[in-house]
């Protein structure tokens, strides 16, 4: 009987190392993602879920540039 649950017990044991390993590496590279982007995207989950429902049915940023292209366009309507 121990001869059954020895493979058992070492099948077990790897794949909790690699289980183990792979979610330190995801916990790692969301830490890392988070700390390269602070500032408007370091989002916890409820962050995220409203800046994309804002993005989704908010009302759209003005580009920077905008007044300055509508001045363009408004010149070259008058000539």
């Amino acid at each position: 009987m121990i001869y059954a649950l020895l493979p058992a017990a070492v099948l077990g044991m790897v794949a909790y190392m690699f289980w183990r390993a792979a979610f330190g590496m995801r916990r790692e590279r969301v830490r890392n993602q988070r700390e390269a982007t602070r500032g408007r995207h370091a989002f916890t989950r409820m962050h995220r879920a409203r800046m994309l429902l804002q993005r989704a049915f908010g009302t759209p940023e003005d580009p920077v540039c905008e007044p300055e292209l509508l001045e363009r366009l408004g010149a070259r309507r008058d000539t």
